[in-house]
């Protein structure tokens, strides 16, 4: 821990006051002597006495030194009156306090200089503090926040004091450590030195006073207590450390080695930590060397480790006091073929002689080398002139012949895949005898080979107009023709010689089966029904029996389409439109089409999966039409709609575009739906009160006529089905209505809520 003297003279004694120009008066409420107070108040102050001045103490009267005043003249804040002028002033090297006019001496960038008193501001890069001062009241004094700047570090302990945190700043390798100052601009930092991002001895980056040009100067005070900081040199062969070190010369240049290849010298020439390592070798493998420190390496003869004479002529080389010795080669191999010598660069060769030999085979004579083998002639003859077998020697036996499985030919015409077996030629498949002829049986005769007779087999001629071929005297001959009928109505048939059946299509009168259709007629090969049969309101026509109740119709709601079974009671979901519109209504055609609008917009809707699709929009030709709640079919496809506001529109399925049938009369309007009824009458739901009123409407004029109330609210979908008109509610119950009159009974409760219905 460093310390900051701070001390306060007080000068006792007229020849100081006239030698000085500036008096210093103490006085004491209790009688204490003033050698007594300069005691008191004249000390060393560790760093944790200083404190900051607290807030608004700049506005506040400064505290009382306990009862004592010191008068330390009038230096306008800043140290620079006239009474210093001779020296002393803030700023000013001092070695005491006795050198500066304020009395206060302190530290400042390393060095000793004079500060002074204060109330609440100092100079930029000062602090003003409050010190205690042992025994008396606090002082409050300018104190540096570069107490330390550029003094060598080891880490930032060495660069804190009671006014700052200032980081230990890394300059590098060679350069070393020293102590910044914490800034935020070069404001905050003394002439001389800048702002910078700087990279502490923890690895930690802040801002920190350094040096503008140049590097950090040894103070004085750095000088005379030798300070010193930790710096390295660098290259391929390590990092080597050392001190830079403070003196009257200044800062001294880096001490530390340059590292260097490891020798045997007893010296760790890379700085790694090690001495002498992996420094001494020998090129002769029956020689050691290790390293003996200082006195270099030192050579030792070997004996019994393994080496290599370079002589190719000896093996299993071993070091016999420091000389390489090995075991002559043998180069024989056994062969008397060959005769051997052994050179000591190439070592071994064998060399092929022509000398007599045997090569232990009974099976040859007269046996000579020939290029290293010895080779027996002359064998015995052991050709025994079979080709299923294969004659061979054995060395004590003589010939052996052994049967093989080789091709042959057994001398029979009538077989084929002939191959030895057991010694023996075998043919292994009958020839196959065929001339082509279906009207020839084909056969082998051991010793001639093929032969053909007639027959009377099933054939075919090769005309498609004659039916039971057979062979006669060598000839298919047909005879039945064939039978050409198709099974269909709608075509003639007849068979063309060389073609065969022939089934051309005919304008016939035909059945298609379909109770639906009236007119049939074969066009194209097919029997198409046409005009369909018109089956009453409420039924529907079954391709087996005609027209029958219809027991199902199409609801809905704002975004799903159902399938409602009267017989059954059943409400199936077929799914989502998929329009992000409302679907205000839907109508089905008498071809199974369903259309549906919303308040503005026409679809054609996918009744297996609910998709709906945009036709157009609905607008007259002069305008756009709004409002439409209801919407039918009639039996010859025109679309009819009625709007919320009463009125009857016909629709063009194809574009959406609408025409004015006219209005409904006053008072009247759609609640949720219209239908097309008997005698070319369209059936609307009307909102009446509690209940809707069932009107009917003339399709020409768009007149309506109240026919009864329907006992029910909010009837929002009507359909013709079960033999008569159905209505839908928003409590989601299936009505049965009379039609002439307009009373309705309840059938069954659904559980949903519709929309419409078609």
């Amino acid at each position: 821990m460093r310390t900051l003297a701070l001390a306060i003279s007080l000068a006792l004694g007229s020849a100081l006051i006239a030698s000085s120009g500036c008096s210093t008066s103490v006085t004491s409420n209790e009688g204490t002597s003033s050698d007594a107070i300069a005691s008191d108040i004249v000390g060393t102050i560790e760093d944790g006495t200083v404190s900051p001045v607290p807030d608004g103490l700049g506005d506040a009267t400064p505290l009382p030194l306990q009862d004592v005043t010191l008068d330390l003249g009038s230096n306008d804040g800043d140290g620079a009156s006239d009474e210093c002028e001779s020296g002393g002033c803030f700023g000013a090297p001092c070695a005491e306090n006795e050198d500066c006019f304020s009395g206060l001496c302190g530290k400042h960038i390393g060095e000793s200089v004079c500060t002074k008193t204060c109330q609440d501001e100092c100079p930029a890069g000062w602090n003003c503090e409050q010190v205690n001062l042992g025994g008396s009241d606090p002082v409050y004094i300018c104190v540096s926040l570069a107490e330390h700047l550029c003094n060598p570090c080891q880490d930032s302990d060495d660069c804190a004091s009671a006014s700052s945190t200032a980081a230990c700043v890394n300059y590098g390798e060679e350069a070393g450590f020293f102590c910044g100052s914490v800034c935020e601009a070069d404001a905050d930092c003394p002439e001389g030195y800048r702002c910078e991002e700087s990279d502490s001895a923890s690895g930690a980056t802040t801002l920190q006073c350094v040096p503008t040009e140049g590097e950090c100067p040894c103070s004085s005070t750095a000088a005379s207590l030798g300070l010193s900081t930790v710096c390295s040199r660098t290259n391929e062969h390590g990092t080597c450390e050392g001190l830079r070190t403070c003196s009257g010369a200044g800062l001294g240049a880096c001490d530390a080695a340059l590292p260097a290849v490891e020798v045997c010298d007893g010296i760790d020439n890379d700085c790694d930590g090690e001495t002498d390592e992996a420094t001494c070798s020998s090129d002769d493998p029956c020689v050691s060397a290790t390293c003996g420190g200082a006195g270099g390496c030192v050579l030792e003869n070997l004996t019994g480790t393994e080496c290599n004479d370079s002589n190719a002529c000896t093996h299993t080389d071993t070091c016999q006091e420091g000389v390489c010795d090995g075991i002559l080669v043998d180069c024989g191999d056994q062969n008397s073929c060959t005769d051997h010598a052994c050179d000591p660069v190439d070592g071994c060769s064998t060399t092929n002689n022509t000398k007599p030999c045997n090569d232990g085979s009974v099976c040859t004579s007269e046996d000579y080398c020939f290029e290293g083998s010895c080779i027996g002639s002359g064998p015995p003859e052991c050709d025994d002139g079979n080709p299923c077998t294969s004659a061979s020697c054995d060395n004590e036996t003589g010939c052996i012949y052994t049967p093989n499985t080789s091709a042959c030919d057994d001398d029979d015409p009538c077989t084929t895949i002939d191959v030895c077996e057991d010694g023996g030629c075998v043919g292994k498949a009958p020839l196959v005898c065929d001339d082509g002829d279906l009207c020839t049986d084909d056969f082998c005769t051991t010793g001639v080979g093929c032969e053909t007779s007639l027959n009377t087999a099933p054939c075919d001629d090769g005309e498609p107009c004659t039916t039971v071929d057979v062979c006669n005297e060598g000839s298919c001959e047909g005879d039945v023709e064939p039978n050409c009928d198709d099974g269909n109505p709608c075509t003639q048939d007849a068979c063309v010689l060389g073609e065969g059946c022939v089934n051309t299509n005919a304008p016939l009168v035909c059945n298609d089966n379909n109770a639906c259709t009236i007119v049939d007629q074969c066009i194209s090969g097919q029997c198409v029904g046409s005009n369909n049969v018109t089956c009453p309101l409420g039924q529907s026509c079954d391709a087996a029996s005609g027209c029958v109740p219809k027991t199902q119709f199409w609801a809905h709601s704002s975004n799903t389409l159902f399938r409602v079974d009267i017989a059954t009671q059943d409400v199936e979901v077929i799914g989502l439109f998929d329009t992000g519109d409302m679907m205000t209504d839907i109508g089905e055609a008498q071809d199974g089409t369903l259309y549906g609008v919303s308040f503005s917009n026409l679809y054609v809707i996918d009744t297996e999966t609910g998709q709906a699709d945009l036709i157009g929009a609905l607008a007259t030709k002069s305008g756009s039409v709004s409002g439409v709640n209801g919407l039918t079919v009639a039996p010859d496809g025109t679309l009819y709609a009625g709007t919320n506001q009463g009125s009857l529109y016909t629709i063009d399925a194809n574009t959406g575009v609408t025409a004015l049938k006219g209005p409904f009369g006053p008072g009247l309007s759609s609640s949720g739906d219209i239908v097309w009824g008997p005698l070319s009458v369209i059936y609307v739901s009307d909102p009446n009160g509690a209940d809707d009123q069932l009107l009917s409407v003339n399709p020409f004029t768009g007149t309506a006529t109240p026919i009864g109330s329907m006992g029910s609210g909010a009837v929002y979908g009507l359909s013709f089905a079960n033999d008569g008109l159905l209505g839908l509610d928003a409590q989601g119950r299936v009505i049965q209505i009379d039609y002439m009159t307009g009373s309705s009974t309840v059938i069954f409760d659904t559980g949903f809520s519709f929309w419409g219905a078609g």
